[in-house]
């Protein structure tokens, strides 16, 4: 569900449906119901046409029935508007300091949110890197990697692996490997690989066997 069960969007989805039902004379704006950023499209009943006040107030709304990732851009997508002129739209939109100072808020909050995330993927990266560039390390895994080998269990696990995934089927026609795949197909092993992996709607037809 995109959008959260309450109050607010209560008053966001009244907002839309008393502009369904009218005429309006003068300045309007165009505004897409679920946002673009949100998955919503250009099809005419994601559209309604709001007055510029009644448009801000949706996108501060917004803010208030998203969470997450989608409240992170609905944030962005709040301040943006706030911020944004052009020829084509008279706004004269006086904006509240508490909203201002929430949206500021938000938006400081998210940006920080990213720049941990980024931070702790860089964290990890070099800790890896530091970790191999240790001849220690290196040999100490190695060892373990031979130890490994020499457990017959493990080595019919692996056994058993190879011959489950050594055939695939690709839009109904079987190849006896990846590698016969890859070059019937001009693609490479690892191509197919990941595509007899993926979950995604356009590769439902490649399978392991």
């Amino acid at each position: 569900m995109i959008f959260i069960n309450n109050k607010y969007t209560s008053v966001y989805y009244k907002i839309i449906e008393r502009s369904r039902n009218r005429k309006i004379s003068g300045y309007t704006e165009k505004h897409h119901i679920i946002p673009k950023s949100l998955g919503g499209t250009n099809e005419p009943s994601n559209l309604v046409r709001l007055t510029a006040r009644e448009h801000y107030i949706c996108h501060v709304l917004l803010t208030r029935m998203t969470e997450n990732n989608n409240k992170a851009k609905m944030v962005h997508a709040a301040a943006a508007f706030i911020c944004w002129t052009s020829k084509n739209h008279a706004r004269a939109i006086k904006i509240n300091s508490r909203v201002f100072e929430m949206l500021k808020k938000l938006r400081q909050k998210n940006l920080i949110e990213e720049m941990s995330k980024l931070e702790n993927k860089k964290k990890s990266s070099d800790g890896a890197k530091k970790l191999w560039s240790c001849a220690g390390y290196k040999q100490q895994a190695s060892s373990k990697r031979k130890l490994l080998w020499k457990n017959l269990e493990y080595l019919e696990k692996m056994k058993q692996r190879k011959r489950t995934f050594k055939k695939v089927t690709i839009n109904g026609i079987e190849y006896s490997s990846l590698k016969e795949a890859a070059e019937r197909l001009n693609l490479n092993p690892s191509t197919i690989s990941k595509r007899c992996s993926s979950k995604h709607e356009k590769f439902t037809n490649w399978n392991y066997i």
